[in-house]
């Protein structure tokens, strides 16, 4: 990564639990699910303390629909700042979104991701992808 360069680095979902830091793929429906964002940011982009824009969108890959997104509304879905300022006051970042309500029995047995989007910067602004492991609805 150049110093000028803003990344990804990994998307993935967790439990609902504090002590729990490592990624899931199974949820049983009745319980919530965090979406967690890590990113870095090059010297230079980061220096420079300019803003930068972070979103999520959870899809159900077996029914087509769409769990979370920024375009539906709902402010959870995205972090929006300044480098250099908390939560990104490091060139690394690892930010959990708050928790995804409980997908309930209707939900069972679907397969669903998460896609994140970063961009950094105001003209012409640098843009990650990264799409997270998927994962399963299953029975409590």
């Amino acid at each position: 990564m150049h110093a000028n360069d803003v990344q990804i680095v990994r998307v993935y979902t967790k439990r609902d639990d504090p002590n729990i830091e490592i990624s899931d793929q199974t949820f049983a429906s009745n319980e919530n699910i965090v979406v967690v964002v890590e990113a870095e940011a090059g010297g230079t982009l980061y220096g420079n303390g300019g803003p930068y824009y972070i979103c999520i969108t959870v899809r159900d890959l077996t029914d087509g629909s769409i769990i979370l997104s920024p375009a539906g509304g709902n402010v959870n879905a995205m972090l929006e700042g300044n480098f250099t300022a908390a939560p990104w006051d490091d060139l690394a970042l690892r930010y959990e979104f708050p928790p995804i309500a409980a997908q309930g029995a209707g939900k069972e047995h679907h397969v669903c991701d998460v896609i994140a989007c970063l961009l950094a910067g105001v003209h012409n602004p640098n843009v990650s992808f990264a799409v997270s492991p998927k994962f399963v609805i299953t029975p409590p």
